[in-house]
């Protein structure tokens, strides 16, 4: 019987070309995928943080009788993997910080509409942003009230408690892994869902941008070198545990 399967899909990874190839070995009332607009509205007119109330979401999907497979921008938690780790197999992707970091502005800024959509030009978005927490604030789970943890070295923490653990530049290790879990052969096409072509992306990104973004990914380059180590070690194994 093929596994019970939670996909956490970090955005701008690949995810929903990843999902898409997933849902494929699942009926229709085997699979739930978290609504990001449901989501979005509930966590609004609850007062909880999004991310907070997609968190209290999963035990229910996963406890869905019937459900097998379970996909969304669904944060970690240490309570819901330690209570279903037995039945159920957490796998996610990562990519290379700054490529994603683009990705997520190109994204953002040329779509038509949507939550997060933005209007400023690359340098003043890139002069105003934060440092990125696009793999601490989806898999470290850790608290504002924890502040002596370190996000990176605890997001680190959960990428070693999952079943699979994969990097978009490694495409063909994940697949396998993947396919290894399922039993299966995992169809894994390419969708390209950012309105703006590469060529450009890639005219407007200046040497200067990229030092800046390179900065601001820090913590993100932490998490995925490690991600990188792990697909490396798996390799030399041969096998998925």
């Amino acid at each position: 019987m093929t596994p019970r399967i939670c996909f956490l899909h970090i955005p701008k990874c690949g995810g929903t070309t990843i999902h898409r190839a997933l849902r494929q070995h699942y009926s229709a009332d085997e699979q739930i995928k978290m609504s990001g607009r449901e989501t979005v509205a509930a966590a609004r007119e609850t007062g909880t943080p999004l991310m907070d109330y997609r968190r209290e979401q999963l035990p229910s999907m996963l406890s869905t009788e019937g459900c097998r497979y379970v996909a969304g921008h669904i944060p970690f938690c240490r309570a819901t993997h330690q209570n279903f780790r037995a039945d159920w197999r957490f796998i996610t992707i990562l990519r290379e910080p700054v490529s994603r970091w683009l990705s997520q502005y190109f994204y953002n800024r040329y779509k038509t509409a949507g939550r997060l959509r933005t209007k400023l030009d690359l340098s003043t978005y890139v002069a105003r942003a934060r440092r990125s927490k696009a793999y601490s604030g989806m898999l470290a789970d850790v608290s504002r009230f924890q502040f002596w943890k370190d996000p990176a070295n605890a997001a680190i923490e959960t990428l070693e408690k999952l079943d699979v653990v994969g990097c978009l530049e490694r495409l063909d290790d994940f697949k396998r892994d993947v396919e290894a879990l399922l039993g299966a052969e995992l169809d894994v096409g390419h969708e390209r869902r950012n309105p703006l072509p590469a060529e450009e992306q890639q005219r407007m990104v200046t040497p200067e941008i990229r030092r800046r973004v390179e900065e601001l990914c820090a913590g993100d380059k932490k998490i995925y070198a490690h991600a990188l180590g792990m697909v490396d070690r798996r390799r030399a194994r041969g096998s998925v545990s």
